[in-house]
């Protein structure tokens, strides 16, 4: 079993999650005290005695009551502790936790969501699943799970008075359960009703309360403990209201989004993923130098949930890429979740002088992954390469839905697979490409390519040796040329094999250089001959100092629109400061909220006309992203569509 899949812990419904995060706050950003070291390890024997005089009365009094509950089997909590708590604090509460018998390193993926209101029972792992979540009401009793007394959740009144109204904190929330949404097969609704049953006692019940409830009340106060979550089949969440830790809204609420997110993983049933280098959402000591999920975690997240196309395991449950003219169309952010899950995509084109040439790439890299203690402390973890897991194939499928036409899988994993060109003379379609994995039973990112083109017309071939020269805020790329092509392009991505931040067309120069935002950017050149497109170069990853940009955009602005039958037309005044690599368009039924529509432009373009748009009232704004995250929302227009 891979370290990823051994964190989708398991354990008993009830179990409380692991969440003893310290969030390392970038002290430029936040200007907050620069947090206290966790130590390397934690004595075995300690017990928390050893360590209570050292305490205040209230923390004693937590801790007594952790002691307390491990005696009588109640549920232990790890905790979520802010910047700048002293070591000798964190290191008392883990004593305390460590009488627990639950066993941190007893790592089964059985944990994932087995039941939800919306999906029913049966659930495995892989199956795509529909989360309720929903905010308790104030004054709904949440019992001390973290040693805390108990009290009623205050949530609501509490960030109604940081943020002026629930719309505008309610709708943070929303763009957490949309980004864990967006990167795998959960999927989730919002569920107003919630009758005030104690929170972490009752599972979701569709139009009565969700799944996944979110309440708060005092814990500890400023700094100390910021929130936990138990794990499924509960995903309830507690934050310390009373902690001004989220009163900092900075970064579009980075704190108080990436703690949710970070919490909701666990309401996923992820674990901690060590060592602590500020690279995975899912750490033990968590950072707000990036925005939500990343790529160790939306790799776990498939493993457990699949990707956001599930279930397309047949041509009749195909994702429908449409008529595809010439040129090339990608499909990334997916994966094979085990040695059993296949992909299906459907296409077809306009006539039958077409061809196809079809390039499947997996996704990964390789980096440092281990378990975390029930002491505590983080191993430094291994070696884990994201990019062999399962060796993935591809197929061309006929109309038929089950003819294979062709197909490759002859590269081991990790290797980039492709075929074509293929004629497409028989019929204009349905065909189906058919993504398949290999014996082992883990998961697989990858992305897929297909390239259509006149038949006769060649592809070429693929360019080598990029190399990238940075000096200060710039770079220069180089590269060899490729054979058969033209002309040239540069792809730009915020992870490996994707190319979400740009993509440049060239002409003929073998070279290319830029002036970019601070950040991390992962590069690739491909030829082009035509309207056909050749495979990627190799890939570069190219790190820019900071150069006086400020890293997110600035919010859009001048939000206006036009309404014509069905189609909606939307205009803006782009984001200033350091510039978006595309724009986000979010619509809700109230003021602030995103719950009729989330959607990516995937263009720094300044007007959309979006059809075919239902008769009702919509609440939209727009707001500019780059690789270091979210701008703010524009000023917010109310659409009627008749």
């Amino acid at each position: 079993m891979t370290p990823f899949a051994r964190r989708m812990l398991g354990g008993a419904a009830s179990a409380l999650a692991v969440c003893a995060v310290l969030l390392m706050a970038d002290a430029v950003r936040d200007q907050s005290p620069a947090p206290t070291a966790f130590p390397a390890s934690f004595p075995t024997g300690v017990t928390a005695s050893d360590v209570s005089d050292e305490l205040d009365a209230l923390q004693r009094r937590m801790l007594a009551h952790l002691v307390e509950q491990a005696a009588d089997g109640t549920p232990v909590p790890e905790i979520c502790f802010a910047p700048g708590t002293p070591a000798h604090v964190i290191g008392a509460f883990y004593a305390a936790a460590m009488s627990s018998s639950r066993q941190l390193e007893s790592f089964r993926l059985s944990t994932r969501w087995s039941t939800t209101a919306s999906s029913g029972g049966g659930l495995q792992q892989g199956d795509p699943t529909t989360i309720t979540w929903g905010i308790v009401p104030d004054g709904t009793s949440i019992a001390g799970f973290a040693g805390e007394p108990s009290a009623g959740s205050d949530l609501k009144a509490k960030f109604n008075t940081i943020y002026g109204s629930q719309a505008t904190w309610q709708a943070l929330i929303q763009q957490v359960f949309d980004r864990w949404g967006a990167l795998t097969g959960a999927r989730y609704v919002f569920e107003s009703n919630d009758d005030g049953v104690a929170l972490g006692t009752a599972s979701g019940s569709l139009g009565t309360r969700a799944d996944v409830r979110i309440g708060g009340h005092f814990i500890d106060g400023n700094s100390g403990v910021l929130a936990y979550n138990f794990f499924p089949n509960n995903g309830d969440m507690v934050l310390d209201s009373s902690d001004s830790f989220f009163s900092n809204t900075s970064g579009n609420s980075i704190r108080l989004r990436n703690v949710v997110s970070h919490e909701h993983g666990h309401g996923l049933g992820i674990a901690h993923v060590c060592p602590v280098n500020q690279t995975k959402l899912m750490e033990p000591f968590a950072t707000t130098v990036f925005d939500g999920p990343q790529h160790d975690d939306i790799l776990t997240g498939n493993r457990g949930y699949g990707d956001p196309n599930e279930h397309n395991d047949s041509a009749g449950a195909a994702t429908n890429l449409g008529t595809l003219s010439n040129g090339t169309t990608s499909v990334t952010g997916v994966s094979i979740d085990d040695n059993a899950d296949v992909d299906y995509y459907r296409f077809s084109v306009g006539d039958t002088a077409r061809q196809v040439t079809v390039t499947l790439q997996p996704q990964g890299s390789t980096y440092l992954e281990g378990l975390q203690f029930g002491t505590g402390a983080c191993s430094a973890g291994s070696s884990f390469d994201s990019l062999t897991l399962n060796d993935v194939g591809v197929a061309l499928i006929g109309t038929n839905g089950s003819t294979v036409l062709v197909s490759a899988n002859s590269g081991g994993a990790g290797s980039l697979e492709t075929f074509g060109p293929f004629a497409l003379s028989s019929a204009t379609g349905p065909y189906y490409v058919r993504v398949f994995g290999g014996s082992n039973d883990t998961a697989q990112l990858y992305r897929v390519s297909l390239t259509i083109a006149d038949i006769g017309a060649g592809a070429p071939g693929p360019v080598t040796n990029l190399m990238a020269a940075v000096t200060n805020f710039d770079v220069t790329f180089t590269w060899n040329a490729a054979t058969g092509a033209s002309s040239y392009r540069i792809e730009a991505g915020s992870a490996p094999g994707l190319a979400d931040l740009t993509t440049v067309a060239l002409g003929k120069a073998l070279s290319f250089a830029a002036t970019g935002p601070a950040g991390s950017y992962f590069v690739a050149v491909r030829g082009v001959s035509g309207a056909v497109v050749g495979p990627r170069s190799n890939e570069v990853n190219v790190v820019l100092p900071g150069g006086g940009c400020t890293p997110a955009p600035n919010p859009p602005s001048g939000l206006n629109f036009t309404v014509a039958g069905s189609t909606v037309t939307l205009n803006w005044v782009g984001s200033t400061g350091c510039p978006p690599t595309t724009y986000i368009i979010e619509a809700g039924s109230a003021p602030g909220l995103s719950d009729r529509g989330r959607f990516d432009t995937k263009s720094t373009a300044t007007s959309i006309a979006v059809p075919g748009v239902p008769s009702g009232t919509y609440f939209v704004r727009v707001i500019g992203q780059n690789a270091f995250g979210a701008s703010g929302p524009s000023n917010e227009v109310q659409v009627v569509v008749p």
